[in-house]
């Protein structure tokens, strides 16, 4: 991205669960300025939401 100022923030860790009953994003990632790129889950499939769902439910407690 030329152009565009950045600077170090070390490492921030980030969490991203959004559910619904259409669909569910999860998403765990350490974010650094480096180029690594982690991949979350997305499904919009009845069965792996319903997984998902009590997966992220457990995790709420």
């Amino acid at each position: 991205m030329e152009g565009v100022k950045t600077r170090s923030i070390g490492t921030v860790h980030s969490k991203l669960f959004i559910k619904d009953d259409k669909e569910i994003i999860i998403s765990s990632k350490n974010l650094t300025t480096g180029k690594d790129r982690d991949t979350g889950v997305w499904s919009n499939d009845e069965e792996v939401i319903r997984h998902a769902l009590r997966f992220v439910e457990s995790l709420e407690g």
